[in-house]
């Protein structure tokens, strides 16, 4: 949309709608920002290896090690204050129901498969495994709050 269309729909637009347009629009940058942050520590873990190295394989050099850590806490500290700061009860409650869903998803997984693991009734945890299974939960949880009628 260019300036003129957009400023052609702002004229009938109600402060109420910009109000909220400029809302979504934080909102999205934010995530915005995030996906960067996330594309960049994605990006340097994978070329982060040893010389040789397949991909994620070998270590990686601590101070990238470091700086990706530190990276990682500021910017989802950063991200989760400005997107909590910004979006209403309705959205507040759908991230509660699915956060705690995942993490009791979490515990609960981790909790049985180290148990089996002891008894050598399975192969020891894998974390990347435990991870995306998280995630996955964490994520329809979030669908099923939002979509459900």
């Amino acid at each position: 949309m260019t300036g003129k269309e957009m400023a052609m729909a702002n004229k009938g637009a109600g402060e109420g709608e910009r109000a909220e347009r400029a809302r979504r629009n934080r909102i999205v940058g934010t995530f915005s920002m995030l996906m960067l942050a996330g594309g960049v520590i994605g990006f340097a873990t994978s070329m982060g290896n040893g010389p040789g190295a397949g991909f994620m394989e070998g270590p990686m050099p601590a101070w990238l090690a470091i700086g990706l850590v530190l990276f990682l806490i500021v910017s989802l500290a950063w991200g989760s204050w400005k997107f909590f700061g910004m979006v209403d009860e309705l959205e507040m409650r759908a991230n509660y129901i699915a956060n705690s869903t995942g993490l009791y998803f979490y515990m609960a997984l981790y909790m049985a498969w180290f148990i089996l693991w002891r008894g050598t009734l399975v192969p020891e945890p894998n974390h990347m495994v435990l991870f995306a299974t998280t995630s996955i939960v964490t994520l329809a949880a979030y669908g099923w709050k939002k979509l459900r009628p």
